[in-house]
């Protein structure tokens, strides 16, 4: 951390990530209890000056009663969000330390940079084709803390100006490279941008391919599908990613080494039009990879399953039992002397030569060795259910009798809402690898509950602004709302305006007066730039030991001029990179944030993050979508979902909402290649955040939207 926060006092970029607009860096301050799981972050928002700075903290793990601020220059605060005024620059080591209700303290640190934020200068431009040839070039730079004194044009055919905004016409048809480059007062920051300009002739024409994979080999067969208004195409130029090009229109190639190419296809009309189309193309070449799975039929006994893959005949199985024992059959049976954990490997070999080995703990025991076994406490419609089962180390699935059920693990307690008088009969059934158990016992509802919940969504037009969703269950007549900023309100779907971007502890308490119930919810609600980055994450299904993670992100206002990552684990990566790839120790959940800068300004996403290792030893499935989006998003009547596939396959388009049910199937069929646009109507919706799930041929991927009211 020391020599990051080097790195950033050396880079104005860099430090300006953490020192102004938005510094949202959170550390997490975990529970010096042993029992207690409460934790906290601290948020700091610096003001233009860069010395006042608004401090906010994000608990949770319990009912906070009480702060103390360590601003580190000698101050102190007692309030949950104090605004501090810094008088000298530099860097400075803040701490809160939180009480909460149960008994629990959490302590979370990190460093503030004060000082007068240095700007970048933001070489950025328009075009607009306003004739034939003819282009008009208008400046969108931004100098930063200076002004700038001149601006430099190169237009991709030999001519240059050295006007701020000037027009240029090309002598023919074509793809050319225009670039800006701006310089400040005294010669203090330089940047430069380039974009592709495309002088089209009358015709038009558009470059598209698909390609198969030759299963086992290194050897791809493009097909070309590209297509003209009128005439013919005369040419094509392939670029297969590896140096390697072609001027046939469909060409095989055989790479030299597996991996990811970026293949790029080039036409020319034969009027003068041309167009470019790339794509990622996997080349996995020959593989094995060894997997199995285990299920117990008595006790001691164990049946495994071969569940290997692989590009060749597999010929043999090696199997170690991990208690001496070993055994060539592909699919087993097993009965160990007694119980206990075992590392049980596979190794996998093919009649082309390939080798590969699997291992994983298997857990044999009695009926002695797994028990299910719970407490309920009832408190009004609420009751608290712990998990005292043996081992604790374990899956379980809780079905509470009423319908609902749930899973959850490592023995973790659950807090279950009945909204009916009456006895329930709740079991929990317990599983650890081989091992099974089920207990049942009643609880009795002597009073009705009510829970609040409610979703929230950013105006699309005023991002200050933010709509919340009541989802609220009972019968409730009464709504508090507390929106984080000093702000109450009441009804079911208020509408609130915030001051200034931020992260707002937003709370809802509804009442039940018919069932004398009153209940509170609170989550954090963003008030955030429509250029706010999007990001994902999935796992590395090449590294099925480790837990590694690969993240994209999209930058939603252009291309960033710095990236920074934090993976939520105490890590934190400032190279720029928009597609990382993370190792985390363990599986779990982190809080992951990505920031961008664009132009003078800083954007930041936080999300939580499952981290999860691939069991399958599967490969790497290659997408069929080289599109997919849905536009107007956020909308209010109805939006159109556009895909573009590169196969006929059967795609399935299905609209789902925040807990994961499905609200609609918007399309199912037998689909050509190319693209498809599909429209979407809020007639089954109520407002809120839904995500769209387009699954084809077995790949599946997600776009979130947003319904407006």
């Amino acid at each position: 951390m020391k020599k990051f926060l080097t790195q950033l006092k050396d880079n104005p970029l860099k430090r300006k990530l953490f020192s102004f607009l938005v510094l949202l860096i959170a550390i997490s301050g975990l529970s010096n209890s042993a029992s207690a799981q409460c934790r906290t972050f601290i948020y700091a928002f610096p003001d233009s000056s860069g010395y006042t700075v608004q401090f906010f903290d994000s608990s949770s793990g319990g009912t906070p009663v009480s702060w103390a601020w360590d601003f580190g220059d000698g101050a102190t605060s007692v309030q949950q969000a104090p605004n501090h005024s810094y008088t000298t620059s530099g860097w400075y080591q803040v701490c809160l330390t939180v009480t909460f209700n149960p008994a629990c303290t959490a302590t979370a640190c990190d460093s503030v940079y004060i000082g007068t934020p240095v700007y970048p200068c933001i070489a950025d431009f328009y075009q607009q084709v306003t004739g034939a040839t003819s282009v008009s070039f208008n400046d969108l730079s931004t100098g930063g803390s200076q002004s700038i004194i001149s601006w430099d044009w190169d237009f991709g055919d030999g001519s240059v100006s050295t006007q701020q905004s000037p027009s240029h016409t090309y002598a023919s048809p074509g793809s050319y490279v225009a670039c800006l480059t701006i310089t400040t007062t005294g010669g203090q920051c330089t940047n430069s941008t380039c974009q592709n300009v495309v002088i089209q002739s009358s015709q038009t024409c558009s470059a598209y391919f698909g390609y198969n994979v030759q299963s086992g080999s290194y050897t791809a067969d493009f097909i070309d599908t590209s297509w003209t208004s009128s005439g013919s195409i005369t040419s094509w130029a392939w670029d297969f990613g590896d140096g390697s090009t072609s001027n046939l229109q469909n060409p095989s190639h055989t790479y030299a080494t597996t991996g990811n190419y970026q293949v790029c296809l080039t036409i020319t009309g034969i009027n003068g039009c041309t167009d470019t189309y790339c794509s990622r193309v996997d080349i996995l070449g020959p593989y094995c990879t060894s997997n199995f799975f285990s299920y117990g039929s008595n006790p001691l006994q164990a049946s495994f399953v071969d569940n290997s893959s692989s590009s060749s005949t597999i010929t043999g199985w090696a199997w170690d039992f991990g208690d001496g024992n070993t055994s060539n059959l592909q699919n087993p049976v097993h009965t160990y002397a007694a119980g206990g954990y075992f590392y049980v490997c596979l190794t996998i070999s093919t009649n082309s030569g390939c080798n590969d080995t699997y291992c994983d703990s298997v857990y044999i025991g009695t009926s002695s060795s797994c028990q299910s076994i719970f407490s309920a406490q009832v408190n009004g419609g609420v009751v608290t259910f712990t998990d005292n089962s043996i081992p604790s180390n374990h899956s379980g699935l809780w079905d509470f009798g009423d319908g609902n059920t749930l899973w959850t693990w490592n023995s973790l307690p659950v807090n279950h809402q009945y909204f009916s008088v009456g006895t329930f009969v709740v079991c929990l059934t317990i599983t650890d690898s081989l091992c099974y158990s089920t207990t049942c016992d009643t609880v009795v509802i002597t009073q009705a509950g009510c829970s609040a919940l409610f979703t929230s969504m950013q105006d699309s037009m005023n991002f200050l602004t933010t709509y919340f969703n009541d989802l609220s269950s009972g019968t409730i007549n009464d709504w508090s709302w507390d929106f984080g900023d000093g702000s109450t309100g009441n009804g079911q779907y208020p509408v609130h305006t915030y001051a200034s971007i931020g992260t707002y502890r937003v709370c809802l308490t509804v009442t039940d007066t018919l069932n004398s119930c009153t209940n509170t919810y609170c989550t954090n609600v963003v008030a955030n730039s429509p250029c706010a980055p999007v990001f994902g994450a999935f796992p590395d299904s090449l590294m099925q030991t480790t837990v590694d993670m690969n993240f994209w992100l999209q930058s939603n206002c252009g291309s960033p001029t710095a990236v920074f990552w934090d993976f939520g684990d105490g890590t934190v990566d400032s190279s720029g990179t928009l597609a990382p790839i993370h190792s985390y120790a363990d599986t779990g959940t982190y809080t992951v944030c990505a920031c961008v800068v664009i132009g003078i300004d800083t954007f930041c996403d936080c999300e939580p993050v499952y981290a999860y290792r691939m069991s399958s030893g599967i490969a790497d499935v290659v997408s069929p979508v080289q599109h997919f989006t849905a536009a107007p998003n956020p909308f209010h009547e109805g939006t159109t979902v556009s895909f573009d596939i590169n196969q006929q396959a059967d795609v399935e388009l299905k609209l789902v909402d925040l807990l994961g049910n499905e609200v609609e199937t918007v399309y199912s069929g037998h689909t050509d290649k190319g693209a498809h646009q599909v429209s979407l109507f809020g007639k089954n919706m109520s407002p809120g955040i839904y995500f769209i799930h387009l699954k084809v041929n077995g790949y599946s991927t997600t776009q979130k939207i947003f319904f407006l009211p």
